[in-house]
């Protein structure tokens, strides 16, 4: 091709393969490693939904039926009517660029060399882009909040808060039985409880077993105050190596009462993203949209600054779109002098929320609830 560099790959299975590699990396590099999956027992939940022109997924939720049956000859009639939830996601296109630096790249091994640099940058990139819009979503308006005083008070938002109100054993404690159990706020709402991640592993002895857990990902601030207190230092003491097999995600730290797993997960900032503080600003999503306003889990009493940890159940947020991105070289830069290579992928990712459409549905507990998401805000002093 005239003006084209020489050097640029037009073979399109090894395009392929880069691409594939791409994603390895960014699969295993991200904060949600090991919570994403095609089955609803998956925390984040994904399908292989390719882009066909359709830009939105519908995803349903069918909630438990809780009629009280029949009995002995009475006549069945129809019987409950299934309450069905609905959601949506938009995908869209979401792709970066590099440039070469070389003034001139003129032997196949430059290439080769800044193929590398580019898969790994970009790999980076694309870690950090759809881990930040995970958070964000996941964070952003929670409506189940839980989280407890320094004197042990459970409370419902951060109103009362107050700086002294940090993570300890006694706020994952309640966080844990909210999640499990499903709670009443204080305005007289019930939220429903979260459904467990189940998780295969082996015990020391060889043999298969599954676990039922829930994740509990939560910031630097918080993981310290945690470390600081007497009881959790003595819970994670006496775990045994069977327990220790239900650590299947990069960060955990320890098994909480054998049914919450602690991630550290770190906290947003500059350079690196993790658990939300009440002073993040907001983000720009990949659709060009906000999502924010975590001023409002702000301590009310005297302002703290808050981190918004989280409890991840199964089905918390949706990624149902086929993550396997597409790899573009372009030699034609600076008239051939140059290689421009790029990943672009067709994705898209939100909070399962799902909302009802007839009375009955509007009025249950499930309708327009965060499904499989709890946050514990906690003060960072």
């Amino acid at each position: 091709m005239p003006g084209s560099n020489a050097y640029v790959e037009r073979d399109p299975k090894k395009a392929l393969a880069t691409a594939r590699q791409v994603v390895t990396a960014y699969a295993e590099d991200s904060k949600f490693n090991g919570l994403m999956g095609m089955t609803s027992n998956a925390i984040i939940k994904t399908q292989d939904e390719r882009h066909d022109g359709v830009a939105l997924v519908e995803i349903g939720f069918r909630a438990p039926i809780r009629s009280a049956g029949t009995k002995g000859n009475d006549n069945l009639g129809d019987g409950e009517e299934t309450k069905r939830f609905y959601m949506k996601v938009e995908g869209t296109v979401l792709a970066q660029p590099v440039t070469s630096k070389h003034k001139k790249i003129t032997k196949a091994s430059t290439a080769a060399n800044f193929r590398e640099e580019a898969k790994e940058d970009l790999a980076e990139w694309l870690t950090y882009k759809m881990d930040a819009e995970r958070f964000a979503k996941l964070s952003q308006g929670c409506t189940k909040v839980v989280t407890t005083k320094a004197n042990g008070t459970m409370v419902y938002d951060t109103t009362t808060l107050a700086a002294g109100d940090v993570m300890t054993v006694a706020a994952l404690r309640n966080g844990l039985k909210a999640a499990k159990y499903g709670y009443t706020d204080s305005a007289g709402k019930f939220h429903p409880k979260l459904k467990p991640f189940k998780t295969k592993r082996e015990t020391v002895n060889g043999v298969p077993a599954t676990s039922k857990v829930f994740v509990a990902y939560l910031g630097a601030d918080s993981i310290a105050h945690l470390r600081n207190d007497p009881e959790f230092d003595a819970l994670m003491t006496a775990l045994s190596d069977d327990d220790k097999k239900l650590y299947p995600f990069a960060g955990a730290i320890g098994l909480f009462d054998e049914e919450l797993v602690v991630v550290d997960v770190g906290t947003w900032n500059e350079s690196d993203v993790g658990c939300v503080r009440s002073d993040t600003p907001d983000w720009i999503d990949i659709h060009k949209q906000t999502v924010g306003g975590f001023s409002t889990y702000v301590a009310g009493t005297d302002n703290t600054v808050t981190e918004v940890n989280l409890i991840l159940g199964a089905s918390a947020g949706a990624m149902p779109f086929s993550q396997v991105p597409e790899w573009i070289e372009d030699g034609t830069v600076d008239s051939g002098r140059k290689i421009k290579m790029i990943i672009d992928v067709w994705t898209g990712f939100e909070k399962c929320k799902f909302v009802g459409k007839t009375a009955a549905e509007v009025a249950s507990a499930y309708h327009n609830e965060d499904f499989g998401v709890l946050a514990i805000p906690t003060t960072i002093i």
